[in-house]
């Protein structure tokens, strides 16, 4: 917290930037502004006033991001991850590897599952409630003044998100020296693609979700994601055929650099081919060293072991570790004549895949009950959550505990996730955003063949979860699914932790 205490007292920092072997690449003095007449938050108080926003409901755009930094400008040099689902995974997967080569990272991701905090971490390490106000503090100061100017008069305040990026953008600005940033929505307008020092862009896959913003179809939502694409710098992606060409078009349009990690299944499964490579002449040799080193262990990052469980993140994995070491690898973080030890960064690479935690992405849960919590809230994701229950309890059916927001396509949601003979309990649950009728929920999931009830809160819910999976046999899994939204994730993490 020191660098954040420092700038507040309107002192000078310094801040080094390291490479993967923790030797200092550059050091430079940050000056830092009169901050002597910042109102200082309390945690409660922060909290409160990023509530007070509200969330954003109008069209996204860039301008009033753009003109806020324009102001108020950050150091950063970062990994920007964008895709329909997965974005966390890969993000969290990142920053891990980056850690392991011993950079300071800062991620950025969403959304959080109990507390803002957990949007904001610096080396895999949630910031303190200290921290989360001392920087909403500075934004909360910045925003007025940004809307006490004509630009900002005319564009209006920032939202609850931009309100978001600002923090991550100045916090990680002071205190790290790489970073992680997820966008949140789409990518063209996201508030994160206002940023400067984006150095790798990844989009992991695309598919129909938030269509009322950003389309009613992937070409169209492909679209909207290839917006995060920079002018010749690389991108990774493992989006679908469908998808592709999109992405394509605008990754050649900028002459960017493009791996495209192919899905590809063996005997119905995922697994890792060869990425096909577009304009990597354009990177630089050591880069292309990379690659072709990368390329010759493919097989064993097919079977490395990773801290996040669930058969879709081995791909996920994958455009985490192309992205990463062509982030670490690019002329911006390695000087010219540096020997490299790829062996090295290799093993770096393996301990951050294997030491990577994110919560609520088929997470397994035994604390007061056993379950899978998912936070599959598409059909992607609920598509994703399927394939590894079934590789993982083949031939099993499962007791689910589902709910969703109203805003979400959930027959399609529902279809990919259910199947004949599977058991589905929908409670009524009381949230600030409308949910899906828990009545909708079980007659639609009925249709699919599933035996579904509704029930009245999660607690009920998991109760008759509980009774019926214990008198069941044993073609049935052995854990609860709760899946369909992060908000019935956090309440079961909350009730398993005697919160609720």
């Amino acid at each position: 917290m020191g660098d954040i205490e420092t700038l507040l007292a309107g002192c000078d920092t310094l801040m080094a930037t390291y490479d993967f072997f923790g030797s200092a690449l550059s050091v430079s003095l940050v000056v830092s502004s009169d901050k002597s007449k910042t109102e200082i938050l309390s945690y409660g108080e922060a909290v409160a006033y990023l509530q007070g926003l509200g969330p954003t409901i109008e069209k996204p755009g860039l301008m009033r991001m753009q003109a806020y930094f324009s102001m108020f400008e950050e150091a950063l040099r970062f990994i920007h991850v964008g895709g329909t689902n997965g974005k966390g995974s890969v993000s969290t997967f990142c920053s891990s590897i980056l850690h392991k080569a011993d950079y300071r990272v800062g991620k950025f991701t969403g959304p959080h599952l109990s507390v803002f905090n957990e949007r904001f971490a610096v080396n895999d390490e949630i910031i303190s409630d200290q921290d989360f106000a001392l920087a909403l503090s500075v934004v909360k100061a910045r925003n007025e003044e940004f809307q006490s100017r004509e630009e900002g008069s005319r564009l209006g305040g920032l939202s609850w998100f931009e309100v978001l990026t600002a923090m991550a953008a100045f916090y990680f600005g002071e205190n790290t020296a790489v970073q992680v940033f997820e966008v949140g929505l789409g990518g063209r307008f996201d508030a994160t693609n206002a940023l400067s020092g984006a150095l790798v862009s990844v989009i992991c896959n695309v598919d129909l979700d938030h269509v009322h913003i950003l389309g009613d179809t992937v070409e169209k939502i492909a679209f909207e994601k290839a917006g995060i694409v920079k002018s010749g710098l690389p991108i990774v992606t493992a989006c679908s055929d469908q998808a592709f060409p999109v992405l394509e078009k605008r990754a050649g349009s900028l002459d960017s650099p493009l791996v495209w990690l192919k899905r590809n299944k063996v005997h119905g499964q995922e697994s890792l081919q060869e990425p096909i490579l577009f304009r990597t002449e354009l990177l630089t040799s050591l880069q292309q060293e990379g690659l072709a080193f990368l390329a010759a262990r493919l097989s064993e990052l097919s079977q490395a072991d990773l801290g996040l469980s669930g058969s879709y993140q081995r791909i996920n994995a994958a455009c985490a570790v192309y992205a990463s070491w062509l982030f670490i690898l690019s002329s911006d973080n390695v000087l010219a004549d540096k020997q490299l030890d790829l062996e090295r960064l290799w093993q770096s690479t393996l301990s951050g895949l294997k030491e990577a935690r994110w919560p609520g992405r088929f997470q397994l849960l035994e604390r007061g009950f056993s379950a899978i919590l998912d936070g599959a809230h598409n059909r992607l994701g609920a598509r994703a959550l399927r394939a590894s229950l079934e590789e993982a309890y083949a031939g099993k059916n499962f007791v689910f505990i589902f709910a969703c927001f109203e805003n979400k396509d959930y027959q399609n949601i529902l279809r990919e996730l259910i199947a004949p003979g599977d058991i589905v309990y929908c409670p009524v649950l009381s949230h600030a955003r409308s949910m899906r009728s828990a009545a909708e929920l079980v007659d639609f999931s009925a249709s699919l063949g599933a035996r579904a009830e509704t029930c009245n809160g999660f607690a009920e819910a998991l109760k008759s979860a509980q009774e019926t999976r214990n008198s069941l046999s044993a073609s049935f899994a052995d854990r609860l699914i709760i899946t369909g939204s992060f908000s019935l994730i956090k309440e079961a993490l909350e009730f398993s932790e005697g919160v609720k």
